[in-house]
């Protein structure tokens, strides 16, 4: 735990030098000690490393905060306030690209043995990710998240990020209840009724609370509350949406659980509007403690092995890196009459860029045994590269708006 927390500390510095994304330098941070330890292990003649509970439950509470977060960060005020043109826009690429998504895995699995036989429009749904996380920094570093065309690459994110967590949600709930043939087409209608029944009863509640109480309500968003009580209350949201769906889908409680965390932050988006304290005092605890615990922890328990062992594997990522790319890049052609073929081009290389969901989504589908392990260490590792590759073409091709 020392170690990973200096690992913490040290990450953002190094990162903001070298100009790479944070996360992506804690997952590299992690897979350099973890090779370390590994062959230090390897060189004493011990057995396998083996990593202690604590760092596991530290880890997954990380992941649970970061789907939290992602969730925060779905600003349903971008979405209506752009208009129908551009949020159908939005829901064309990211329909395009879901079907490219699709069509390019059944079609590599006729190559690769290792593809042969997987849930081919879950892979699909991990492909049609995007990060909002890389997205967002990237734009306000070229300071262009305000202009039109950075709106819309913000929309068409934010649009991706919704749309694909709610059918991985839909897809897990369907997939955990298999199991049970009798009550296969039931239960997960009465699991998903419920959860959305929860979701609206908070959003009530909530709404109610603010019309009502508005002067109580303000305490919520004081620096010098030294109760600090929105966060309580936003932590408490969080972790009854966690247990509940925990609860109630036994059978993939903690791939449930993850999402359950997601619809969490999306129902305080709707309660509070205007909640730049509050997000911020949670992304300082999600980011600054928990987070770096997960991506830390990934990149220590990164299974090289399963790679390495397969030579066909080793073939498959950079083959899945370029349809990675090419699923997002096509779809954003659609942007050609408004803002010129070179706009479109690096909208689809910015939107490209999948780190957290991806690796979420990953972690979603090795519980519930729709991918096996080396599988998913080749979906995170292709994660981490468009998050390296994406932000450093779109820097080279957008000079920002001030011309520097």
């Amino acid at each position: 735990m020392v170690i990973v927390a200096l690992l913490a500390f040290i990450a953002p510095l190094v990162c903001e030098r070298i100009g790479i994304p944070i996360v992506v330098g804690e997952i590299i941070f992690g897979l350099t000690v973890g090779i370390g330890v590994t062959l230090y292990s390897w060189f004493m003649g011990d057995g396998p490393v083996v990593f202690g509970e604590s760092l596991h439950f530290l880890s997954l509470i990380g992941l649970i905060f970061l789907m939290f977060l992602a969730g925060l960060e779905i600003d349903l005020n971008i979405i209506f306030s752009q208009g129908p043109r551009t949020l159908l826009k939005a829901a064309m690429l990211f329909e395009i690209t879901l079907i490219l998504s699709y069509l390019a895995i059944c079609l590599l699995a006729g190559f690769f043995v290792e593809l042969a036989g997987i849930d081919v429009f879950f892979l699909a749904l991990v492909l049609s990710t995007t990060s909002v996380g890389v997205v967002v920094p990237t734009l306000r570093e070229r300071r262009s998240s305000k202009t039109d065309e950075g709106q819309s690459i913000l929309l068409a994110a934010i649009f991706a990020d919704f749309a694909t967590m709610t059918l991985l949600m839909l897809y897990t709930i369907g997939f955990s209840f298999e199991s049970d043939t009798a009550n296969v087409t039931i239960l997960p209608v009465l699991f998903l009724a419920f959860l959305l029944a929860l979701f609206l009863a908070i959003y009530l509640v909530g709404r109610a609370a603010i019309w009502r109480f508005p002067n109580m309500l303000a305490r919520f968003f004081r620096m010098d509350d030294p109760t600090e009580i929105g966060v309580r209350s936003s932590i408490a949201i969080l972790f009854i949406f966690v247990a509940i769906s925990g609860m109630l889908a036994d059978e993939a409680s903690k791939s449930i659980a993850i999402l359950g965390a997601f619809l969490a932050g999306v129902v305080l988006t709707l309660i509070f509007q205007k909640r730049e304290l509050l997000e911020k005092q949670l992304s300082g605890l999600g980011f600054g403690f928990f987070i770096p615990f997960f991506f830390i922890y990934l990149g220590l328990t990164f299974d090289f092995g399963s790679i390495l062992e397969t030579q066909s594997l080793l073939m498959l990522i950079p083959v899945l890196l370029i349809v990675a790319y090419m699923v997002k890049i096509l779809p954003s052609m659609i942007y050609i009459p408004q803002y010129g073929s070179r706009k479109a081009l690096r909208i689809g290389i910015l939107l490209s860029a999948r780190l957290s969901l991806i690796i979420a989504a990953a972690e979603v589908g090795s519980e519930m045994g729709l991918i096996n392990q080396a599988l998913k260490s080749t979906i995170i590792l292709v994660g981490v590269l468009t998050s390296i590759i994406s932000p450093i073409l779109f820097r080279k091709s957008f000079p920002g708006v001030d011309g520097q």
